[in-house]
């Protein structure tokens, strides 16, 4: 039996765990990409709301800011190039202009006519920075209308310049109400940059970006311009970010909201570990009921395969416990069946071959009832067949001499086998004593062996016999029948037809051992030179074939008119034989199959009685 190299119960263990593992795997895989896709959408939708939001309210800032310089620019006289007093008063009451210019262009820059600063924003330390960047402002404002630029990035004051080709007025405004906007997001990065994406202003907390990077490219792809808002991701690894703009609506300015994509994706990052969680503990219990299972199912499978290599060892005597009533435990009631079965098969194939064993020796024993199958007695040919449906047969047949008389013998016991075998054996004991006598008539000799039949069988087998006693010099045939089928005399002509076939048919009397002071009346006949005697058991005529037909009469005697065609007896005896045999095809025979034919040689009488 070969090594197992893998055995069911871990195959199914495999199966059981590894197709709701890869289920779960896979589910947890969707589940994490649907829930970090929805995830990134909500922080794209948040994050364009706030910067639109954001932007509106730096929009609203500014454009206030401009709104309230009005009054001051409404006292500017640009052809006397001087602000009337109330300018100054207005500019005094006012917070949120910390200082104002009006400037003209001549040459090639602008040249400042009148100004109106406050002292508080002279003490700032950026105050320095507001002229150094006038004149860029001065000129974007010639281009753009309006340009923008804060004192600092975190510095609450912002730069602006409006004005026309020749005059510009130049402002720097107090706003610290945008850096508050721009740090009122917890959790997001926003900041307000031109449309260079330089970082105009950026919050005090939550900066992404270190402090030597003062400006941010997102957003400048050719893709995006025309565009008022979008969302988009930018960086890789660990500082990739989910991005999202929109336009304040002064100047080129925009407003970029940054959220950091791994504390964006922190809900995911927790979904992902409680996921896992779970999948591992639904793994453990999967595991689990596998092992329940794998064992239940393949335990009595173990068991099984135990048996079969007991039995492949020879040992039958096994009896599974059944355990379950599916289809294993099925199969454990056919083993135990199978089994018994074996067990009893053995016993009966053991007990058949010593039966065999005992029928073989008794063959062999009971060929040597036969005498030889050819011979010649005085003047009297003989040639005879035998073959038995078993081991064992209860047909018979023999010759001996006697006085001057040849004697000839046959039987036919009820059945075939062994039993019919005994009851040949007591015939053929009888015959051996009898032939010991000078002198003693056929009626005579059928008494004897019915009484040694009888006392064999005690009346429960019987045999039917024919003895027929030839004289060796006249050929007169003296004979009797127990029910025996009646021998044919072939006469001496050829060709021979139906009118030369004679039956010694004129006494009868009962079986032998039928009863045990039976007797058995005798019959004559005569034989002439070259006369043949035709003596046979019932199994000839009914010989069956493969087709379940049976010889017959009509066959039979067809073939004995075949066969005296023939010179020799050993000749008619092989057709005959031959003609059997060709009619059974090798059909199985279902009783004893017997016959002898004898020939009388009056010339060879004569020569013996000189």
């Amino acid at each position: 039996m070969g090594k197992l190299k893998l055995s069911l119960k871990y195959k199914l263990l495999f199966f059981l765990t590894f197709i709701p593992a890869c289920a779960l795997v896979f589910y947890l895989w969707l589940a994490v990409k649907l829930f970090s896709e929805d995830k990134e959408a909500y922080v794209y939708g948040s994050n364009v709301t706030l910067s639109k939001a954001i932007g509106a309210q730096i929009s609203s800032e500014l454009n206030a800011h401009i709104e309230s310089l009005l009054p001051i620019v409404a006292q500017y006289d640009p052809q006397a190039e001087q602000l009337r007093e109330e300018a100054k008063l207005i500019f005094s009451k006012q917070k949120k202009i910390s200082y104002v210019s009006f400037n003209k262009f001549q040459g090639d820059k602008f040249s400042e006519k009148v100004f109106l600063e406050k002292e508080d924003f002279k003490k700032e330390k950026d105050y320095s920075l507001a002229f150094k960047h006038k004149q860029q402002l001065l000129t974007e404002s010639k281009k753009k209308g309006i340009a923008f630029k804060a004192l600092g990035e975190k510095s609450p004051y912002v730069m602006m310049a409006l004005g026309d080709a020749s005059n510009t007025i130049f402002f720097v405004s107090y706003v610290p109400q945008i850096l508050n906007v721009l740090n009122a997001s917890a959790n997001v990065s926003n900041y307000l940059i031109s449309g260079e994406g330089h970082i105009e202003m950026r919050p005090n907390e939550n900066d992404v970006f270190t402090a030597e990077t003062n400006t941010i490219t997102y957003f400048n792809e050719p893709q995006w311009t025309g565009i008022n808002e979008g969302s988009a991701e930018y960086g890789g690894g660990t500082n990739t970010v989910l991005s999202s703009f929109a336009r304040v609506g002064v100047s080129d300015l925009r407003v970029i909201s940054l959220v950091d994509k791994q504390f964006a994706l922190l809900g995911v990052r927790n979904l992902i570990k409680k996921s896992v969680y779970s999948l591992i503990m639904i793994l453990c219990v999967t595991i689990f009921l596998s092992l329940f299972v794998s064992n239940s199912l393949t335990s009595t499978l173990r068991l099984l395969f135990q048996a079969t290599k007991d039995v492949a060892q020879g040992n039958f005597n096994i009896q599974l416990k059944v355990q379950s009533s599916d289809e294993v435990g099925g199969l454990s009631e056919s083993f135990n069946t199978m089994a018994k079965e074996v067990s009893r098969l053995l016993i009966e194939s053991s007990q058949k071959a010593r039966m065999e064993g005992e029928l073989a020796t008794a063959k062999t024993v009971q060929e040597t009832l036969f005498p030889p199958a050819i011979a010649t007695v005085g003047n009297i040919e003989i040639c005879g067949y035998y073959q038995p449906a078993s081991e064992c047969g209860g047909d018979w047949w023999h010759y001996c001499e006697i006085g001057e008389h040849v004697y000839i013998w046959i039987g036919d016991a009820t059945g075939h086998g062994a039993a019919a075998a005994l009851i040949t054996s007591a015939a053929r004991s009888a015959a051996a004593v009898i032939e010991n006598f000078s002198e003693i008539a056929p009626s005579q000799i059928l008494a004897l062996v019915n009484n040694s039949i009888h006392s064999t069988s005690k009346g429960k087998m019987m045999m039917t016999f024919f003895l027929a006693a030839i004289h060796r010099k006249t050929g007169q045939v003296t004979y009797c029948n127990a029910s025996h089928e009646s021998p044919f005399i072939l006469r001496n002509k050829r060709p021979l037809d139906k009118s030369d076939l004679e039956i010694m048919d004129q006494t009868n009397g009962p079986r032998l051992g039928h009863e045990k002071n039976s007797a058995y009346p005798e019959a004559t006949a005569q034989l002439n030179d070259g006369d043949m005697v035709l003596f046979y058991t019932d199994g000839v005529p009914e010989l069956h074939n493969t087709e379940n037909k049976t010889w017959g009469e009509r066959r039979y005697i067809k073939a004995i008119f075949e066969a005296t065609e023939k010179e020799t007896l050993s000749e008619f005896h092989d057709v005959l034989k031959l003609k059997m045999e060709d009619f059974r095809s090798g059909r199985e025979l279902k009783d004893d199959v017997t016959f002898v034919v004898i020939r009388f040689k009056q010339a060879a009488a004569q020569q013996l009685s000189a």
